[in-house]
């Protein structure tokens, strides 16, 4: 069977420092559910729909992106563009500090290619942000994209991503969420992003909003009735997730790293698990218990970055927790990781 894994997202270029010390660059964005789904498949299936720069630092992605060897025909290269960057301080692992370092005018504002040619052939489109969903330039072919897909038949996932500066955008664009939202096979939001994304009135932060154990399947329900999505999940980092189908309600407990470093990234390989059921036709069973030790492992290595993260990996963390998946969900690990066909 010929499918593609579509992923449409940014793909900047992220400095690291520690202590006012540069210790590299690497490109962040896209790039990482990429990295994450060639332990799965073939990396010529994966296309990430994406602009790049043409100045100094696009180097940086260029040279990532060759080692995947995944298929750049959907990723435009704009001329005098700044690439998008980003510094990542890492002194305080568990606060990262993220700040825009530069203008990127000209990237951000040019649309990206159109992917309807090859929706016929695709697994899946997964929109890794709020951004990537409504924000100029991307609505258009959003709305083109999403309509397109549903007519094939092709599953949709949205990791929510909301910023603090999208929240205006929240409450003026409700009727164009909604409209979005009704025809995604997949929600993936934080408990923050939740929250807002019912009532973009609360000023608190997104990252310091906290949901209730009893508050979860009430907030997915309210998601699910208001915007129609179909399956629905909620993240909590340490206190692990939630899942809502139209028949099921999951709850998942976190997997502990065995050696913790960061937490920045875990949600983007939490969202590479979650689509993987589109392309090994996992139970929600599985396809939770697959986004939590994905979200684990990504907290073992430099921020946002599994460059760390391989096959043997998480067939490690799987069989390492065996025990408590069986218990829970009965989940036979062997026949699961047969179901995963790593390439």
């Amino acid at each position: 069977m010929k499918y593609r894994l579509v992923g449409i997202g940014n793909m900047p270029v992220d400095r690291i420092v520690k202590d006012s010390k540069i210790l590299s660059y690497m490109p962040g964005g896209v790039t990482n559910l990429c990295r994450t789904w060639v332990e799965f498949v073939d990396p010529s299936a994966i296309t990430p729909v994406t602009k790049i720069g043409d100045d100094k630092y696009v180097k940086h992605v260029k040279r990532e992106l060759g080692k995947l060897g995944i298929d750049k025909s959907y990723i435009l290269e704009i001329p005098n563009a700044e690439s998008r960057l980003y510094e990542i301080n890492v002194t305080d692992p568990q606060s990262p500090k993220i700040q825009k370092k530069q203008d990127a005018e000209i990237l951000m504002n040019t649309p990206p290619k159109d992917i309807t040619p090859i929706l016929p052939n695709t697994a899946f489109v997964f929109y890794q942000s709020f951004a990537t969903l409504f924000e100029t330039p991307y609505l258009d072919l959003t709305l083109k994209t999403i309509k397109e897909a549903n007519r094939l038949g092709v599953k949709i996932v949205v990791d929510n991503n909301i910023r603090q500066k999208s929240v205006e955008k929240v409450k003026i664009m409700s009727d164009t969420i909604k409209h979005v939202f009704n025809r995604v096979d997949f929600l993936k939001l934080n408990e923050g992003e939740a929250k807002i994304l019912l009532n973009p009135e609360i000023n608190q932060a997104i990252e310091k909003i906290r949901l209730d154990e009893e508050d979860l399947s009430k907030v997915a329900d309210e998601i699910a009735k208001n915007y129609g999505v179909r399956n629905v999940a909620i993240t909590m980092g340490e206190r692990g997730s939630f899942i809502q189908t139209p028949d099921k309600k999951l709850r998942f407990n976190a997997v502990k790293p065995v050696n913790f470093i960061n937490s920045l990234g875990a949600g983007d390989l939490y969202s590479a698990g979650i689509c993987m059921k589109y392309v090994r036709n996992l139970s929600y069973e599985e396809t939770g218990t697959l986004a939590t030790v994905l979200g684990a492992l990504a907290t073992e290595g430099v921020p946002a970055y599994p460059k760390h993260l391989t096959r043997k990996k998480i067939i490690n963390a799987i069989k390492m927790n065996a025990n408590e998946f069986y218990e829970k969900y009965k989940i036979n690990v062997d026949e699961f990781l047969r179901n995963l066909k790593f390439n």
